[in-house]
This record gives structure tokens, sequence and C-alpha cells, in this order.
């Protein structure tokens, strides 16, 4: 599996670390460490050329210039393993970049691209809980986080590639720093 992310910026990226730290003391939630990176994900894929990923990155990195999302609060992903995540906000900004950035990858990624990452149900996000979040213990990560304050606003600078190693865990292939 890879998977295209932007990684979030000082202070924030400690700041989820911290409550990573926090959910896993309080609540024993500790299965997103397996991506150890503080991150958004702007999409997925199963297969993938990574000389041709390069190329495209370093091509979009020339073309865009870093910009701001914001941060809306907590939000959960229901299921028998639920994801509990600080909601992203859908900017139009955002909308699009999303849009070039997964036409540019389309032939990279050999088509395998996930459908929950496409433009109409992607929901940006920034995983707090995965993995071992269950209906019993979900309440008490939602009463570590309800009272947090998620309102920020954070300048993304990155394009990065990350992949999963041989142990299950995801390892950082390469970093693209937007340059327009």
């Amino acid at each position: 599996m890879h998977a295209l992310i932007s990684l979030l910026p000082t202070p924030y990226s400690q700041q989820v670390e911290n409550l990573w730290d926090e959910l896993e003391s309080v609540c024993g939630v500790k299965g997103v460490r397996g991506t150890p990176f503080p991150h958004f994900t702007w999409t997925t894929a199963s297969e993938l050329s990574e000389t041709a990923v390069q190329t495209v990155l370093s091509k979009l990195a020339r073309q865009i210039k870093p910009f701001t999302i914001a941060a809306s609060g907590i939000g959960i992903f229901p299921g028998n393993r639920p994801v509990v995540f600080i909601r992203l906000v859908k900017s139009p900004q955002l909308f699009i970049l999303h849009e070039i950035i997964l036409n540019a990858l389309q032939e990279p990624f050999h088509g395998t691209l996930s459908p929950l990452y496409q433009p109409d149900v992607w929901v940006p996000h920034i995983t707090l809980g995965i993995e071992d979040v269950t209906e019993e213990n979900l309440g008490a990560v939602v009463s570590t986080l309800v009272n947090k304050d998620f309102q920020w606003e954070m300048q993304i600078d990155n394009l990065s590639l990350i992949s999963t190693l041989a142990d299950g865990r995801f390892g950082m292939k390469f970093i693209h720093r937007l340059q327009a």
C-alpha cells in the first residue's frame, strides 16, 4: 500500500503526537502509530511506478505554492473498527488541489487509486485513532478529545509518499517541498 500525504507543520505535528500519547495512556489506543507521521492523506494506491510518482510530484511541487488548511473538530468513521479523526475543512482550494493531484497520479499509480479518496467521497482528516478503536473504548476516546480545541489553521508545504514496510508499518519514501 502506498499513500500520498502532506505532513503537518510544527507545532501541529507535535500536538497530534501529544494527542496520540494521551489516547494511548488513557484509552490504550496506539494503532495509529503504524503511520508515525502526523499528516492528512490525499489518496492511497496498491501499485505505483516510483520513478513516475517522483517525476509527477516534483513537477507538482514546482506548480503548487504552500497553502493553508483549517481543522474544525473531531469526527468518526463508524464500523467494527471506528476511526477517530480531526476533521479538515474541504475548502474550494483544497478540493481543486485534490482533483489536480488525483488526475496527475492516475497513471503513475497504475489506476489503483482507492475509491475512498475520490473527490465526491473524500473526507480530509488527521487520524487520531485507528485499528484498535472499538465499541468498548470509543466512549473513552471521545471523552478524552471532546473538550480540546481543534480550530487550527496550518500552512502545508509538502507532498510526501509513504509505503507499507515489511513489518506492516508505513515508512517515508520521499518528501517534495512546495516551491511555487
